[in-house]
């Protein structure tokens, strides 16, 4: 189950800190079960109730590792830092320190502890929001075009 939603709810159970599960699957009932009352689901959510859980929330965990996922681009466009597995794609996106915290080993222990260091760590929300940008449908437009024309020069100056 790659995006460890057991280890999440382990960890948060031991801490005794809320969290809030957005989405659904078939090990949700199983998860639901293991979770203490701190823990809450909301199954699934309209696009609007996610923005809103986004900016609400302290932090975002996003403790899996996949290519590229949207959930740290969306939490950083909301201005809040993001607690992430150091693997796939959230190496690329979260700033260790300053847009969230970088986690190396994926285990329950690391995530406690970054989560219990949270509030050593003072991020700024509108750095956080100007990082997303970074990863904006506009810049990458603008980077593609760049991109293109400069391999069509290369490519008409061959004179093939």
């Amino acid at each position: 189950f790659h995006k460890q939603p057991e280890l999440v709810i382990r960890a948060f159970n031991e801490i005794n800190t809320p969290l809030v599960v957005i989405g659904t699957g078939k090990e949700e009932k199983k998860l639901k079960q293991m979770a203490k009352s701190h823990i809450h689901f909301t199954g699934l959510v309209s696009q609007q109730s996610l923005i809103a859980h986004y900016q609400n929330s302290l932090a975002v965990i996003y403790f899996h590792e996949e290519d590229f996922g949207l959930v740290p681009v969306e939490a950083h466009a909301a201005g809040k830092p993001v607690f992430a597995l150091n693997r796939g794609g959230a190496g690329e996106i979260v700033i260790h320190g300053q847009t969230g915290l970088l986690i190396e080993e994926n285990s329950e222990s690391a995530l406690k502890k970054a989560v219990l260091d949270f509030q050593k760590y003072s991020f700024d929300s509108e750095f956080i929001k100007s990082h997303a940008q970074n990863f904006s449908l506009e810049r990458f437009r603008q980077e593609f075009v760049k991109v293109f024309m400069s391999e069509w020069t290369r490519y008409k100056g061959l004179n093939i």
